[in-house]
Order: C-alpha cells, then structure tokens, then sequence
C-alpha cells in the first residue's frame, strides 16, 4: 500500500508540474494580454514529434527508398495525386483539435517551420530544443551529405527559432547558445529540465562494477535502433567500437 501511494503522489507530483510548464508557457508568450487570444476558450495542446525517418521538408516525402507498389500506376496518376505535406497533416490536426499550443521538437526543425506556415499565426507554436544541429558536423540522418549538415540544417534550425512564439531548452548552455546565435526575445525563452521520475532513483548504490574488476563501464537508457531505413537511431556499429576498446556497455 506504501509503494503505491508513493506512486500516486509521484503521478500527481508530474501532472501538477506539467499543468505548472503549460501555465508558464502562456505567461512566456504573454497569453492573457495578447489580442489573438482574447476569443480563445479552449485548453488543448497538440504536441509534434518526429517519427526519425528523413523528410523533406517542404514536400513531405521521404529521402529513402520507396517500396514498389502492388499495383502499378502510370506517372499522370502518380502526378495527379494529392500531395500530403508536414503542413498539410499539421493543419487537419488543428482543424480537428483547435489547439491553444503547439508544442513542436526540433531536430530536425522544419517540424516547427512547418507548424509556423501552417498555422500563419492564428496559434502559438513552441519550439522545444534538445539540442542545436548546427553544432553538429555530422549527419543526423545516415544519408545527410554536407550541403544538408552545413546549410539547411543551420537555417531550419534559425528560421524555428526566430520564428515561434517562444522555446524551451532542456540546459542553459543550449539556450545560451541559441540566444546568442539568433536574433530572438530572451523574455520568451524558458529551461525546463530532462529530469527522471523520483520512483526511477534507486534508494541504495549498489557497488560500481568498475571497482570490482578495474574496467569501464558504460551504462546507456535509450533507443538502440528502429525499424526504419536510414534513421539516425542505429548505434549498434558504434556500440561494436566501443566493446572492441575493451569497454562494456550497459543497456537499459
């Protein structure tokens, strides 16, 4: 019965803290004084996320392979189809929605761009920086080739953040850096931490199996590898690297 009281208070602990950033949000981007907002009686985010697989940004298709298709069209049909873009998909999730927030996540940032065309100021769009792209030197994708690394990445990366409403960062050195770099308002700008539920912090340290046999140990909570043709999310030559050095990795 204690464990789980404990976890309803840590349940309602991030809600509360959650209920607390959105609240922050809106004094961020001054929402109560804002005209676009006076009409607005609605309390919904929509909240973007990239699904890791290459895009292009402003046509919506993806930089892969495409499978063959069952059925064969000839090029007019193919031609005549309507395209779907990332604007296209955001705006039916407004229209279906009527979100008071978007809430979008960089990497790479033509997610938030295409947020920003979509919705052409009738709703705020949050940028959320996990990490700036263009200290990068290498790809994010695996087929990224360096006219992708050095120019468009910089200047999606640019145009989202001198372009939303406001951003979060998840550390001071990135929003340091973001504010130094762009020309954007510092007052719209707000750190909110990656932090670990509590019920994750282990109550006891166990000992270090580096103390035990002298090696490095490297624990890694995350994804390993996805199922989708040149995601960025495939660790598994650089994880054979690092045992190859005679380091163990640890995945949770």
């Amino acid at each position: 019965m204690l464990v789980k009281a404990e976890r309803l208070r840590e349940t309602l602990e991030r809600r509360n803290s959650l209920l607390n950033l959105q609240t922050n949000i809106r004094r961020v981007l001054h929402g109560e004084n804002h005209p676009k907002h006076h009409k607005r009686t609605r309390n919904k985010s929509v909240h973007l996320q990239h699904a890791h697989k290459p895009v292009n940004w402003r046509t919506g298709k993806t930089n892969g392979k495409e499978k063959n298709q069952k059925n064969n069209r000839n090029k007019d049909d193919k031609t005549s189809r309507t395209l779907i873009t990332p604007q296209s998909k955001i705006k039916n999730l407004v229209d279906r929605f009527n979100p008071s927030i978007i809430h979008s996540h960089n990497a790479p940032d033509f997610l938030t761009i295409s947020a920003i065309e979509s919705v052409n100021g009738e709703v705020p769009v949050i940028h959320d920086s996990h990490e700036a792209l263009s200290l990068r030197k290498t790809g994010y994708y695996v087929g990224d080739d360096e006219k992708k690394v050095l120019n468009e990445y910089p200047l999606q990366e640019k145009i989202a953040n001198e372009k939303s409403d406001g951003r979060i960062y998840v550390t001071e050195g990135v929003r340091e850096y973001i504010q130094q770099r762009y020309d954007i308002d510092p007052s719209k700008d707000m750190v909110f931490y990656s932090y670990i539920c509590k019920s994750m912090v282990p109550r006891r340290l166990r000992e270090k199996l580096s103390e035990k046999d002298r090696q490095t140990h490297v624990v890694y909570a995350g994804t390993v590898t996805r199922l989708v043709e040149d995601s960025h999310y495939d660790l598994r030559q650089i994880f054979r690297e690092i045992t190859e050095r005679k380091i163990h990795i640890h995945m949770q």
